[in-house]
């Protein structure tokens, strides 16, 4: 990084002063409350981050001049249909809990945001999958979750388990970020960026045990459902991307399983985390993939 700069993403002043300074040609807005469980606990802080941040990244954006915008929501904005097919981008979009709500209201304003100012600057919207990689520590999420698990010695405890996610390795997810940043063109600018259509669904149940077989460990898992209204079966219709882009994701969710129990196991066992990241970097930009 030649720079950086850390504020809040509702300070439009600060936030502008930012953008402005770097004289950036491309914005990527990742910023956001991203916990479903901490939105139920929290809900204004989520609306409030996740619906006027994004409103003050593309004022802001387009104030510094900038070429274009890349605004990141999530795959949880669409309606729950109860459909077993993936979601494609000319599905409903809706929120039951306040993560979700505010993603959609987002993801919204950012298609009218572009309507009104399509000839000023090119605007998209990404909708990732369930990420997954080394590194990540937040709470309320399930590799994390595992590895806190493993680290204490403690069992795991899974909330509705029978629940399917398209689960995919972060660095797919950005590589189809890159590919919308660097291909996007015409009128096109709502992009799903998910599995293959012929990756497996998995889950919460089958990706913790399969995740606990790549991490070596044998600890008790303990199933319950929770309260909170939560969708069933999620998945991404990519094909999209794969049809304007010609971008497809590397690494299916088995391979995205294994190199983050990797990534996990390696620096667990004292080996450098940003020597392993690149490590997984170079691995995965390689032709030559195992």
């Amino acid at each position: 990084m030649a720079s950086e700069v850390f504020g809040d993403i509702r300070d439009f002043a600060e936030l502008k002063k930012a953008i402005s300074e770097s004289k950036a040609d491309l914005v990527v807005h990742f910023a956001a409350q991203p916990l479903v469980l901490r939105s139920y606990k929290n809900a204004k802080e989520t609306f409030e981050i996740n619906i006027n941040g994004t409103l003050n990244t593309l004022e802001a954006s387009i104030q510094s001049e900038c070429e274009r915008v890349l605004v990141i929501t999530t795959d949880k904005v669409y309606k729950d249909l109860e459909k077993a097919q993936g979601y494609s981008e000319q599905d409903p979009l809706q929120g039951w809990d306040p993560y979700a709500a505010s993603k959609a209201a987002a993801d919204i304003l950012t298609q009218s945001w572009l309507e009104l100012h399509r000839h000023e600057m090119r605007v998209d919207v990404a909708r990732g999958g369930n990420v997954i990689a080394g590194g990540d520590d937040s709470e309320f999420r399930l590799v994390p979750d595992i590895e806190r698990a493993i680290s204490n010695g403690d069992a795991l405890r899974l909330r509705n388990s029978s629940q399917v996610r398209p689960w995919q390795h972060v660095l797919d997810c950005l590589d189809g970020y890159l590919a919308i940043t660097t291909g996007a063109i015409g009128k096109i600018n709502t992009w799903n960026v998910g599995p293959s259509d012929d990756d497996l669904c998995l889950t919460i149940r089958q990706f913790a045990k399969q995740y606990l077989i790549a991490r070596g460990s044998s600890i008790d898992v303990i199933e319950s459902n929770s309260t909170q209204k939560e969708t069933a079966f999620l998945r991404l219709d990519s094909s999209q991307m794969s049809r304007e882009l010609s971008w497809r994701p590397r690494w299916d969710s088995q391979k995205a399983i294994t190199m983050t129990a990797d990534w996990f196991g390696r620096v667990q066992g004292g080996e450098d985390s940003r020597s392993m990241m690149f490590s997984q970097i170079n691995q995965y930009l390689s032709k030559n993939q195992e």
